[in-house]
């Protein structure tokens, strides 16, 4: 008797585990899971300030959200989930990315760098934009995701940057730049729309902030911005026969800094030492990544 009860509960045992076994299969054969690639492309100038690499240097990251398509709430799969580079063509996620089978829309978001930090993103409205940041963005909307699925992505530069270059203008004088100082936008009043990648300008600014670096070059990361910005530099100018000069020069960018573009600020010393400014323009270029999407059927 004892014995006929035993095998009766292995029996049912055995029955459970099966029945477990298969739901948790069934389960894992409704969804399906993600592996990323990406390539990034140089072809122009630019693209130096990222990586002179064709794909996104080691321990690059960037944010992914994911979304039913045409829809910003709820986040899905977990999102946003980090997806990091190890020095080749993929982007590893963190942890594993599960999705039923439908349409998604996803977005990504990369400060360019090592570093990550999630955006607050209501309705698809992303606030917590700060200055100093290469922001990158990309999308793809209406994924169809029923099997083994690659989807193109396009990053784009959406901050802006300022390469300042400070020199004289007679051959027979030099300067040093000691320190530069400018007002930032204010990054408060910059939001990001996470469906078409534009990040508001701002119609004001901060106090002045120091830009680190050495020599008569500065390289500044900042928010699109429409009010003018001020700046100031303490410098040493050199002139044959004549004695060195301090001073600190005070001067204005009145120009509208577009999301996305890259501008050449020039200041030029003459001999009377007022100071000359040129201020030039140039679209960015795109970094081409690709994500592809794997089923755990196949």
């Amino acid at each position: 008797m004892k014995t006929c009860a035993a095998w009766i509960v292995l029996l049912m045992y055995l029955l459970c585990s099966c029945k477990n076994i298969n739901i948790e299969d069934n389960y894992k054969s409704q969804y399906l899971t993600l592996e990323f690639k990406c390539s990034k492309v140089n072809n122009k100038t630019v693209e130096e300030v990222d990586s002179k690499a064709p794909y996104f240097p080691y321990g690059f990251k960037t944010a992914i959200y994911i979304f039913n398509s045409q829809t910003f709430w709820p986040h899905i799969a977990g999102s946003p989930i980090v997806a990091t580079s190890y020095g080749g063509s993929d982007l590893i996620p963190d942890k594993e990315i599960l999705l039923p089978k439908g349409v998604y829309d996803i977005y990504c978001v990369s400060e360019n760098s090592p570093a990550i930090s999630f955006l607050n993103i209501y309705h698809g409205i992303a606030s917590g934009l700060v200055n100093g940041k290469d922001y990158l963005w990309a999308k793809r909307e209406g994924v169809l995701l029923l099997k083994n699925e690659q989807v193109n992505l396009l990053f784009k530069h959406i901050a802006s940057r300022l390469l300042v270059t400070v020199s004289t203008e007679e051959s027979n004088s030099s300067i040093l730049v000691n320190s530069f100082r400018i007002t930032l936008p204010e990054a408060a009043a910059n939001t990001l729309n996470l469906g078409d990648g534009t990040i508001s300008p701002s119609a004001y600014t901060e106090q002045l902030s120091t830009i680190e670096g050495y020599g008569n070059t500065r390289e500044i990361l900042l928010l699109p911005c429409l009010a003018k910005l001020n700046f100031e530099f303490d410098a040493q100018v050199l002139t044959e026969g004549s004695s060195p000069v301090i001073r600190t020069f005070f001067g204005e960018i009145n120009q509208q800094l577009i999301a996305g573009n890259s501008y050449e600020l020039s200041i030029k010393i003459k001999s009377d030492l007022a100071i000359k400014i040129e201020v030039r323009g140039y679209p960015t270029n795109i970094v081409d990544n690709h994500i592809i999407f794997k089923s755990i059927n196949n």
